[in-house]
């Protein structure tokens, strides 16, 4: 973990881990033959405990209130990212990865589409859109800007940048909620 946290491509070796921690190559090699078994393994315990954290934030929200579902569970994915960088890092890099690669973290990331398309009332045939994905992407986009210092270009200056993020993440989901596209 310590390791992940100061590799910007939040990818590690098992070598590197193996020395670092003080154990025999080949003995860590046992556990994780390859790298990406090792950076997959990180990858998905960081999805895990990111998951946690925004089914803490689904349970805090008022029964029946989907707008504070949305609200809080957008808010949870970004302030975790916020709290754990470096494991966020290796989750976004597993999610950017080409969609035919099998990674725990795709899968958890998919998971979260039929919840998301039910809190924006469109879980009944017939009546989806791309509101998911565009929550989707703008979550992503948002939690990557914030991170990489350049929230100052889009969100509106303010002293309280927890407050602003609150905000833009409040905003983004009435505009979800209200109104439906037009039909294409």
């Amino acid at each position: 973990m310590d390791q992940l946290r100061e590799i910007p491509t939040f990818r590690v070796r098992v070598d590197e881990v193996a020395d670092r921690a003080g154990i025999p190559r080949q003995e860590a090699r046992a556990i994780f033959p390859e790298d990406a078994a090792l950076n997959e393994s990180l990858a998905g315990f960081a999805m895990v405990q990111m998951a946690d954290a925004m089914t803490q934030a689904l349970i805090a929200a008022p029964g029946g209130d989907n707008r504070a579902a949305l609200i809080g569970l957008s808010e949870a994915y970004v302030n975790w990212a916020r709290r754990n960088r470096a494991l966020y890092g290796a989750i976004s890099s597993r999610l950017l990865q080409p969609s035919d690669a099998d990674s725990i973290v795709r899968r958890y990331d998919a998971g979260f589409a039929p919840l998301v398309r039910r809190y924006l009332s469109e879980d009944k045939p017939g009546n989806t859109t791309r509101r998911a994905a565009l929550a989707r992407a703008a979550l992503f986009g948002l939690t990557d800007l914030i991170l990489e210092r350049r929230e100052t270009i889009w969100l509106l200056p303010h002293q309280d940048l927890d407050a602003e993020i609150s905000a833009t993440i409040a905003e983004l989901v009435d505009l979800l909620l209200t109104g439906r596209p037009a039909a294409s």
